[in-house]
């Protein structure tokens, strides 16, 4: 790769002067180094309530808003909404990934909306294999749920 006279890569490439590679560099770097996941994250309010039948995508909407306001953003996968999904019948509805082991497994239900049978089965069969779904009906049990990971309790099971 071409090297400028300052002995670097060339950074051109990405859009940036070497300059500003290094002060990014520099700011990842630091905030990497300030401890605990709580500096990092995005508070997490009080309260909350569950979510009216029919407005399951208002949650996973809310729930998704909370993740990108994280740096790092923690990175979410859902099921699609507006068609039938192609994920594996039962299968929950989002996985939050959060700052390494932190993994969420969540299944988004209303206030009076249950687990299927399907859902029912594959949470156990998954709870097999160590991991755990929670299924969540407001904010306030992810906010609940996302607390009690960073402390260490993620879902896996153990």
């Amino acid at each position: 790769m071409p090297q400028n006279n300052t002995g670097l890569r060339n950074t051109n490439r990405m859009g940036i002067d070497p300059e500003t590679f290094r002060q990014i560099e520099a700011r990842v770097a630091a905030n990497s180094r300030k401890g605990s996941l709580a500096k990092h994250e995005a508070p997490i309010p009080d309260g909350g309530d569950m979510v009216p039948d029919g407005q399951e995508g208002k949650l996973h909407e809310e729930i998704e808003k909370w993740c990108n306001a994280q740096w790092p953003r923690w990175k979410i996968l859902c099921a699609r909404r507006d068609k039938r999904s192609t994920l594996p019948v039962g299968a929950h509805d989002d996985t939050v990934f959060g700052p390494f082991p932190l993994c969420l497994l969540l299944e988004l239900k209303t206030k009076s909306t249950k687990q299927d049978k399907d859902q029912l089965i594959w949470a156990k069969e998954l709870e097999m294999l160590g991991w755990r779904v929670q299924v969540i009906r407001s904010m306030a049990e992810f906010y609940a749920a996302v607390k009690n990971a960073t402390d260490g309790n993620s879902s896996r099971q153990g």
